[in-house]
């Protein structure tokens, strides 16, 4: 999927590499949260550029976690990309990872800002739905994408001329 995406016009320089091509990673706070009949937990992603891989991870706990169905809504809005259906998960501890391989890949080539939203719904009311113990306990996202407004330099860089930066964070050796 990344041959249909713009080169990012940088090329590698003596000691490492200059590259706009990152990955970071962000995480649902305000967890855990408790799972009646639907429990939610957002992220709010500030990367501008265009989206090259998502990796989704939840964790959860629910003694009837086959009872469970999970959505993302990825920024913009537009349709929610199942993750799990009910019934196919199983538990009740649960750690899972979705990637860009699976139901995600409709999402690269797009904007990763935005706002991210899991809904986690209990879809068989049969009353484990009060039992406290039921959370969500982990939600994150991690992203690899072509950056429009940032270059990360790993290695040495020598210049020749000025160089100017806002917001520099130097690597401390």
């Amino acid at each position: 999927a990344t041959a249909d995406l713009p080169p990012d016009g940088l090329d590698e320089i003596s000691n490492g590499t200059l590259t706009n091509q990152l990955e970071r990673e962000w995480a649902a706070e305000g967890l855990p949260v408790g799972i009646s009949d639907v429990a939610t937990a957002s992220i709010t992603v500030a990367a501008t550029g265009t989206l090259e891989s998502v990796t989704v991870t939840v964790s959860l706990t629910h003694p009837g976690a086959a009872d469970l169905q999970l959505e993302l809504l990825p920024p913009g809005g537009g349709e929610a990309i199942v993750l799990a259906e009910q019934g196919s998960l199983s538990g009740p501890d649960v750690l899972g990872a979705w990637t860009d391989a699976e139901a995600l890949a409709g999402l690269v080539g797009t904007s990763p800002a935005g706002t991210w939203t899991l809904t986690v719904t209990d879809e068989v009311p049969n009353g484990n739905e009060v039992n406290l113990a039921n959370a969500l306990t982990g939600f994150s996202i991690e992203i690899g994408y072509l950056a429009a407004d940032v270059t990360s330099v790993v290695g040495d860089l020598e210049v020749s001329g000025h160089l100017s930066c806002e917001s520099c964070v130097p690597a401390i050796a």
